[in-house]
């Protein structure tokens, strides 16, 4: 069956449902704020200055995210194990790892140093202990040093290599304290569990004094913390919303001011854009809910989309206020009027696409979902009320320029003309997209939420070079008859992982794990190793991200299975961070779904046309496939849950100009015209505001492309692609698709006649 008759058959179907029948709502009635303002200036004006003041007082009250295992889903099947370990430990213990390093090689003068450096951490307020490698003993049964020192005061040289070579022969602690080449070390640092909030920040100005102090020396210095990372992500958002929206909306705006070329249409397109984008502040404190890597670009959508929105009033306004014969008044009204219905449904389409969003578990997500669609469905109404009062202050003449609009009415004429090639083609990119798209693999990794250049991140990268990871996989066993033959299988099972556990550490001690069960010395950093129960051991194995590499994810699955398979529980973030991926995906796929059936469904319900539903299913769904297919291609196919996100909203914003363009379309049918004619007075009026509109959008979401955060680069550059490609579909793909659908439709109608 060929596409335009299938396109009839759905329309056919479609109006079983009666959704076209409903006759209780108009869609003209969504302007009627708009209306309201204009009748009511003084009640308008005084919303928007509520709408100002609220503003000023969220942006004074705003949350930022600090922490950033938050961002995980309760379905995951390895939080719930991980969530009772922390409750029976007490929590996350707060430790930091200071890497001293030398690239040519450690020196006995940089041993002193190290020495000296985990002396006076010690002595840090809020510490319970310090420990490295000039700390650390020989097993108390070591043949030749038993129990002794590693690194004592004054130790000479050639003393120096024979005991760090003896060192490196024990199984357990040098992994983790020395670098195999002797190029690093670290120093693990220890909070006390009655350290109270903020006290990080204190520890890490001393650590900081001490970096200061081994750069003199000529060693490199990098810290990692859980907690710094938090704090660091804290001032990196801050800064982001700021440039996000001062930089989006300069450049947004310069891109008006070139496009508009009239500095009063310029006022009346930008300011109830501004109070727009700003009221979307509001909803922070409001919802109590923080900035966070995704949320921070929300300002700046719901600018830009208040722009593009304005610039369809505008441009409206602009040609029917050349008729001098009627007050302006009237021309204002003319424009919510006609261009009203259809921003405000954009508006809703936009935050059924945000709202999508919560069908996921996920409490970022969630919180995403919840301030993007209040803020754009309050970002119009804004607008709409703004728009009319703006306008009878400035009472702008003069018209935007046209930018060829009769040449552009006449080549969509000409394609909508070759409607069977156009949509042959179309739909030969569209199962070309799906192609490429088959063997994607679910794909995150933590730091892609910490800023680029962070000293954090770095030290953490270093940290996995020399030692081998970061994160921590936690592993328990009970019913164990033999807990040192357990552990020793565990450490081969981690292969060149450093791995610590109870049995391991008590055997180095020649004591009992059930004696080191809350030590008050340099084992008080493992003390979540030392289980009093017998039969019940656990051990910590170090790794970095399992999505680091697909090397390092086959090599985590590997020891996953196998230490499964001994019956062991595995939990910790690295296990978290293995299967949120897959999770995350198909929640945000599912609520792409839901995006595109609601938005279909309301589409047919305004205009009271299945058909327009059906047709413009395609021209929105292709512009998102080509996207996640160069997403793919540039990524390795790794495919990550802000990707699907970033597809889920660009289909809110990219229907925009559909609904734009069909509104024109359905107005011109009404009004007796033909066909091409109608698709021709749509291009007309609607085509160059749609082109101006995604100008600016793209304009405002290149900001977030220079964020500190990869979550944030993914979401632009995926979003410019996505808006650029609607563009084209809607002025190339939807004309053939509405040609095509009309003329079978005039077809039946004539075969029933």
């Amino acid at each position: 069956m060929a596409v335009p008759q299938i396109i009839d058959k759905l329309a056919w179907a479609g109006s079983l449902v009666g959704v076209t029948k409903l006759r209780f709502f108009k869609l003209e009635d969504l302007a009627w704020p708009g209306h309201f303002a204009l009748h009511s200036r003084i009640f308008a004006a005084i919303f928007l200055l509520i709408t100002l003041v609220s503003t000023v007082t969220a942006l004074f009250n705003l949350r930022f995210e600090s922490n950033m295992y938050r961002a995980l889903s309760s379905q995951n099947p390895a939080v719930a194990p991980y969530e009772a370990f922390l409750e029976e430990t007490g929590g996350k213990r707060r430790q930091f790892l200071l890497l001293m390093e030398r690239p040519e090689g450690l020196t006995p003068e940089d041993f002193r140093t190290i020495a000296d450096f985990t002396l006076e951490m010690g002595l840090v307020s809020h510490v319970a202990t310090s420990f490295s490698i000039t700390t650390a003993r020989f097993p108390t049964n070591h043949p030749t040093y038993a129990g002794q020192v590693v690194v004592p005061n004054d130790v000479t040289e050639d003393e120096l290599e024979r005991r760090l070579s003896a060192f490196e022969q024990v199984p357990t602690l040098p992994k983790m304290l020395l670098s195999s080449e002797r190029q690093a070390a670290m120093i693990l640092v220890a909070m006390a569990d009655d350290t109270p909030p903020g006290a990080a920040r204190q520890i890490f100005a001393e650590i900081k004094e001490l970096q200061a102090a081994g750069l003199d020396k000529g060693l490199l210095t990098g810290i990692a913390s859980e907690e710094l990372i938090g704090a660091s992500i804290t001032e990196a958002l801050k800064n982001d919303l700021i440039f996000f929206t001062l930089g989006g909306g300069l450049l947004a705006s310069i891109l008006a001011i070139f496009l508009l070329r009239n500095i009063k249409l310029i006022l009346l397109s930008t300011i109830p854009a501004i109070i727009s984008g700003g009221s979307s502040l509001i909803f922070f404190p409001l919802l109590g809910i923080p900035v966070t890597v995704l949320n921070n670009v929300v300002p700046i959508l719901v600018f830009v989309l208040a722009l593009a929105d304005s610039v369809h009033l505008t441009s409206h306004f602009a040609d029917k206020n050349q008729d001098k014969s009627q007050p302006i008044s009237t021309h204002i009204a003319d424009a919510i009027r006609a261009v009203g219905p259809a921003c405000a449904l954009t508006a809703i389409t936009t935050a059924i696409a945000f709202g999508a969003i919560s069908v996921s578990d996920d409490a970022q997500f969630q919180e995403l979902a919840k301030v993007g669609a209040s803020s754009v469905l309050f970002g119009y109404v804004v607008v709409i009320i703004a728009f009319p009062l703006v306008a009878l202050m400035l009472k702008p003449q003069g018209r935007i320029r046209q930018f060829g609009s009769g040449k552009l009415a006449d080549m969509v004429g000409n394609i909508a003309r070759q409607k069977m090639k156009v949509i042959g083609s179309a739909l030969i990119i569209l199962v070309g997209a799906v192609a490429i798209l088959l063997p994607i693999e679910p794909w995150f990794t933590l730091k892609q939420n910490q800023q680029i250049s962070s000293p954090l991140r770095v030290a953490e990268e270093k940290i996995s070079t020399y030692f081998g990871g970061f994160y921590r996989i936690w592993v328990e066993l009970d019913g164990v008859e033999n807990p040192e033959q357990i552990a020793t299988e565990i450490a081969e099972i981690a292969g060149d992982y450093p791995v610590l556990s109870g049995p391991l550490l008590a055997n180095w001690r020649g004591e009992e794990i059930s004696s080191l069960f809350g030590a008050a010395d340099a084992f008080e950093a493992f003390d979540e190793l030392f289980m009093p129960e017998v039969g019940r051991i656990r051990a910590l194995i170090l790794m970095p991200e399992p999505m680091v590499d697909r090397e390092t994810l086959a090599r985590y699955d590997q020891i996953e299975q196998a230490l499964e398979a001994k019956g062991a529980t595995v939990m910790g973030l690295p296990a978290i961070l293995r299967h949120e991926p897959a999770i995350l995906l198909w929640q945000m796929t599912e609520s792409l779904l839901w995006a595109v059936f609601l938005s279909c469904l309301l589409i047919a319900f305004a205009f009271r046309k299945a058909w327009i539903a059906i047709i413009m299913v395609l021209p929105n769904i292709l512009p998102l496939l080509v996207t996640a297919a160069a997403h793919a291609l540039l990524n390795n196919w790794q495919f990550g849950p802000v990707a699907v996100l970033s597809l889920t909203i660009a289909f809110g914003i990219a229907v925009d100009d559909s609904i734009h363009f069909i509104s024109r379309y359905v107005a011109a049918r009404k009004a007796g015209r033909e066909i091409e004619d109608a698709i021709a007075n749509a291009v007309r009026e609607a085509g160059r505001p749609m082109i101006a509109a995604s100008i600016l959008i793209c304009a405002g979401i290149m900001a977030p492309l220079f964020s500190q955060f990869e979550t944030v680069q993914t979401f632009a550059s995926m979003q410019i692609i996505a808006l650029s490609t609607a563009i084209i579909c809607d002025l190339v793909f939807l004309p053939a698709l509405i040609a095509a659908a009309a003329q079978l439709r005039a077809r039946r109608v004539a075969q029933k006649s």
